[in-house]
């Protein structure tokens, strides 16, 4: 009965969705599992819909989509679901591609067999519903950057309605709940948006969608989980934290972080150590963040504000030297840098605090300011003639906007105070 066999792929989808064991003994099973492939191509669309699914949760573990790589059998029937008539059979069969290209063994396979252009050539082909349809769009933009060579993803720019679709999974992913009936793995997510990550372009368009605040929420809630596997709850907080580490160059990301006190969080992971690269993420995090030599004061480093008796007031920014070193921006009008400037010129215990002394200080440290501020401006300037001479277009405001923010002239969206 066919009724009955579109039950056991259903039975057998949902099985597979427990841990990699159970994957391996279902692949193992070549007569049962066989059978219902060969069989498929002439099954009803429902039956079709549930081997494709199945396909698709057996190619969530490495050592079962070397399974299915090594036979044709398997190949042969995802590439034929590609360019089904049925748009919920093309989508699990481009998900079980998008599975199996996360994995080094197979994307050649994947490529020589052109799987991903069976794919594409029926994608607007009408059907499913519009959040179906954003998902299918999100699942081919993952597909396609893990077949990318590594030197080509830095240029791969994703549209912005697909990185909304990948954090609107995401969120669903981390509470645990499906998404237009389907169910995402919170560390498949990650790996997506980190490879997202690799453009600059990708990066600050994630960054005003909320991404940080998404990540500096998980690993503020993380604990382990006696229930599921270590390794793969620390591989989710070792990406959480690297995607951190990636957005942490965007300056606005670092006033962002600060404001959320992520400092503490460092130095709770510093201190439990839960594996070694989580530990090197936040020795790293540390290097990047920190305004002045210790991470503990970076912790509780006081709000400045602008003086009233003073032209100069606090900077907000971190300068740069041409070589990109940072310097230090030490105000002189707070308590915080009297105790500075006494820690650069240190005084004898006789020898009483006179404002002329300070006055070389303040006027030096203007000038090298204002040197700072030229040096950005004529980033800007530079960049903006590049633009012009490629193109007679106006230049977009998005694009202006990404100059000044990426040269540290002004702050971004959320950083005016």
């Amino acid at each position: 009965d066919q009724a009955q066999k579109t039950q056991v792929y259903k039975c057998l989808s949902q099985l597979a969705l427990y841990n990699e064991k159970v994957c391996l003994q279902i692949l193992s099973d070549l007569h049962g599992v066989a059978s219902a492939i060969k069989a498929a191509s002439n099954a009803p669309p429902a039956a079709q819909i549930e081997i494709a699914r199945l396909l698709n949760n057996l190619c969530a573990y490495e050592s079962a989509a070397e399974m299915i790589n090594a036979n044709q059998s398997f190949l042969d029937m995802i590439k034929r679901f590609c360019s089904s008539p049925s748009f919920l059979v093309r989508f699990r069969a481009l998900s079980a591609i998008n599975a199996l290209s996360r994995f080094r063994q197979v994307r050649s396979t994947l490529q020589k067999m052109r799987f991903l252009e069976e794919a594409v050539l029926v994608m607007n082909v009408e059907g499913g519903d519009s959040d179906q349809r954003a998902i299918f769009e999100f699942i081919q933009a993952c597909a396609t950057l893990n077949l990318l060579p590594l030197q080509d993803r830095k240029g791969f720019k994703v549209e912005k309605n697909v990185l909304a679709t990948s954090l609107r999974l995401l969120s669903y992913s981390l509470l645990q709940k499906p998404c237009s009936g389907i169910s995402f793995r919170t560390i498949h997510l990650f790996q997506a948006i980190n490879n997202f990550l690799n453009n600059e372009e990708n990066k600050v368009l994630l960054f005003r969608m909320g991404l940080v605040d998404s990540l500096v929420d998980y690993t503020r809630k993380w604990s382990e989980d006696p229930l599921e596997s270590l390794n793969d709850q620390l591989e989710v907080l070792e990406l959480a934290f690297q995607m951190i580490l990636s957005m942490s160059s965007l300056h606005a990301c670092k006033i962002l972080l600060r404001r959320h006190n992520f400092g503490s969080q460092i130095m709770r992971y510093l201190n439990s150590k839960p594996s070694d690269i989580v530990l090197k993420y936040c020795k790293s995090l540390v290097e990047e963040l920190k305004y002045i030599e210790e991470p503990r004061d970076f912790l509780v480093r006081p709000k400045t504000s602008m003086s009233p008796n003073s032209t100069m007031g606090a900077s907000r920014t971190i300068p740069r030297t041409t070589s990109g070193r940072r310097l230090r921006t030490i105000s002189a009008v707070s308590t915080s840098s009297r105790r500075e400037v006494s820690q650069i010129a240190p005084k004898s215990k006789e020898e009483s605090f006179s404002p002329l002394k300070v006055e070389p200080f303040k006027r030096s440290l203007r000038i090298s300011l204002f040197h700072q501020a030229a040096r950005r401006w004529k980033a800007v300037f530079s960049g903006l003639q590049d633009m012009c001479s490629k193109t007679t277009k106006p230049v977009q405001s998005d694009v202006l906007y990404n100059l000044l923010t990426t040269c540290d002239v002004i702050p971004s969206d959320k950083d005016w105070e």
